[in-house]
């Protein structure tokens, strides 16, 4: 288990899960994987480690959604 996921990624799943409505939830979930997934593949040539902080990327995207949400007053992500 701690070889491919590790105990950050599966509390972060969890408060994510907890904070958030099961569709945006789901919605943010999907885009952070993706986000993390692409970043990761950008980056892989100059990473010294060849695996992938998930819990660091999508975090970091979801406080770029949430920075958003607040600057631009987007709709609220827990009206879904």
């Amino acid at each position: 288990m701690n070889h491919s996921i590790g105990l950050g990624d599966v509390l972060f799943f969890f408060v994510m899960g907890a904070g958030f409505p099961t569709m945006t939830f789901i919605i943010l979930f999907a885009c952070s994987l993706f986000f993390s997934l692409f970043t990761y593949l950008l980056f892989k040539s100059s990473m010294r480690v060849k695996t992938v902080p998930l819990a660091g990327l999508m975090s970091l995207f979801l406080s770029a959604v949430l920075m958003l949400d607040v600057i631009y007053g987007l709709p609220s992500l827990y009206i879904l």
